[in-house]
This record gives structure tokens, C-alpha cells and sequence, in this order.
């Protein structure tokens, strides 16, 4: 088993724009085990894409593995323009409520998102953000 003895902390937290609420925050302890960035990539549909009300948002985030284990921690948010919202998808554990229908499935070296909202997205736009942090302290965003 690897020694993850802490060298830094990062606390991710995610403040809801219209409320100024925290929604989520986590701290992540880090190791030097680990030196390669979180890689999010396969993003679809494509960033300026239309979203149809029922579409699926997919993305894939990988990582290099610490002991045979992904040990990146995610938070995957989205915000909803045309209501002024911002809603977490993916908490680090599990999907909320909202996003219950949503998926996260093993991949090589990591796993693959797909995101979908009871009820639909709302017409107007969404934007994703995926931010994973690694044992390493490597941050990668999208």
C-alpha cells in the first residue's frame, strides 16, 4: 500500500452564483506518489454544440493510476444560463438528485461521465465544468 502522508490540502468548494450558498466543498489530501496531471477529454457534444432537452453530456477522465487505483477526486458542475443557476452534478461520491439518471462507468485508467438532468435542459445554455484533483495535488479542469 502506498504512503499517502500529506505534503498539501486542497479544499474544492463550489458556491452557487444566486445564493452565494456552498453547495459542496471536500478536502483532498495529496502525495508525492503521483506527478502526472488528470486528463478530461472525449467531451460531447462539442463546446457551441445545441443541446437538445434530452441530450446526454459525455467526457472522460483519466489519470495515472497510484497502486492499480484512480485516485483523482471530481466535482462536475453545470450552470444553467437562462436561469441563472448553478447545480453540482457529481459531488465527488455519487450524483445529485437532479442528476440521478446520470452515469459514471470504469475506462482504462479512469472513467467516462455521461450527464443527464431529470427533466431536461433548460433552453438558453449549459456549461460544464469538471474539475478533478489527483493525490498528487495535479489539478485538471475543463
Amino acid at each position: 500500500m502506498a504512503d499517502y502522508s500529506p505534503r498539501t490540502v486542497e479544499i474544492l468548494a463550489y458556491r452557487q452564483p444566486c445564493t452565494g450558498g456552498t453547495v459542496f466543498a471536500r478536502a483532498v489530501r495529496t502525495s508525492l506518489d503521483d506527478t502526472s496531471t488528470p486528463v478530461i477529454s472525449g467531451f460531447s457534444p462539442a463546446g457551441g454544440a445545441l443541446l437538445a432537452k434530452n441530450d446526454a453530456i459525455t467526457f472522460d477522465v483519466t489519470d495515472e493510476l497510484v497502486d492499480g487505483e484512480f485516485t483523482a477526486t471530481l466535482l462536475v458542475s453545470v450552470y444553467l444560463v437562462s436561469v441563472d443557476t448553478a447545480e453540482v452534478a457529481w459531488n465527488g461520491d455519487e450524483f445529485e438528485n437532479k442528476y440521478a439518471t446520470s452515469t459514471r462507468s470504469s475506462i482504462a485508467n479512469g472513467y467516462r461521465f455521461v450527464i443527464r438532468r431529470t427533466g431536461g435542459w433548460p433552453t438558453g445554455g449549459v456549461r460544464v465544468k469538471v474539475r478533478a484533483v489527483d493525490r498528487g495535488g495535479n489539478i485538471g479542469t475543463l
